[in-house]
């Protein structure tokens, strides 16, 4: 499946939970978990409240969420499970939960994080967040070199294509002036473009910004130029970017590994030791 779509499905199931809480809180008769525990005669007490069942529901599925998480961990380090679909799907699959997990655990807290739970809960938003930044990383590292290039230069070509068709005169020095543009619209500081470099947290943050940017409006070009050129000259500014800066990514990538790892480990142990705490409370 698409991430969009599991994208969507946790916006609707987010959207769902928020309304419950609401609803249950309030006493609203329009609360889905309200009417089936009316229907069906339920005996635990219908509260938000920490300790009780419904909050335990959340706590035991956001938590279940955050293990088969790690299916895709293993799927991409054991031979045995190659075989076990495509490698982008398990990683889809795995932001997926990692968006829902953490959605369930907020809700099973009721929004109160203290002691031993505030150290697993702190742990595991800085784990979802940055993992939203690694699938960033990931998605720019993807690919070798070479592609990149290809697919850069295909681009060019098309702009000029598209400048021919139009009847535009081109202008060499004009057109390498809009795709320098193009470069530093999706996010290539001035000074790396110039050879003076730039520091790695500067490219991260110009690069976001730029992909930002880029998904509301596309480069500029001079009045005479067509629209279209406009399309062409962010893909080709994307994929340049790509291919100029694919070893500061890689670079990047590794630091993540460094900081995201320790932060997960440290999540699942607490959150253990939580459980624990709980069940040893309650026996």
């Amino acid at each position: 499946m698409k991430l969009k779509y599991y994208i969507y499905i946790w916006l609707i199931l987010t959207l769902f939970l928020g309304w419950e809480y609401y609803a249950i809180r309030s006493g609203s008769s329009l609360s889905v978990i309200s009417l089936l525990h009316s229907k069906f005669h339920w005996k635990w007490k219908l509260t938000t409240e920490e300790g009780k069942f419904l909050s335990y529901s959340w706590g035991v599925i956001g938590l279940g969420l955050m293990v088969v998480m790690n299916v895709y961990s293993l799927r991409k380090r054991l031979l045995s499970m190659s075989k076990w679909g495509r490698i982008g799907s398990w990683l889809h699959f795995h932001i997926f939960c990692g968006l829902l997990g953490p959605t369930f655990i907020i809700f099973h807290s009721d929004f109160k994080v203290r002691g031993l739970v505030a150290i697993s809960f702190w742990c595991m938003m800085i784990s979802a967040t940055s993992g939203i930044i690694g699938r960033y990383l990931y998605i720019q590292v993807l690919g070798k070199m070479q592609e990149h290039r290809k697919k850069t230069q295909a681009w060019e070509r098309r702009i000029l294509r598209c400048l021919k068709h139009f009847k535009v005169p081109i202008d060499e020095e004009e057109v390498d002036m809009m795709k320098s543009k193009a470069v530093q619209f999706v996010g290539i500081p001035r000074r790396f473009l110039e050879g003076k470099g730039a520091p790695l947290l500067l490219i991260f943050l110009k690069s976001i910004w730029g992909d930002f940017k880029h998904l509301f409006v596309e480069p500029s070009v001079p009045s005479y130029w067509p629209k279209e050129s406009r399309y062409l000259l962010g893909r080709y500014g994307v994929e340049m970017k790509r291919q100029l800066l694919l070893g500061q990514f890689q670079r990047l990538l590794g630091y993540w590994h460094a900081f995201h790892f320790p932060f997960a480990i440290f999540m699942y142990i607490t959150a253990v030791l939580h459980v624990l705490a709980v069940t040893l409370f309650q026996a």
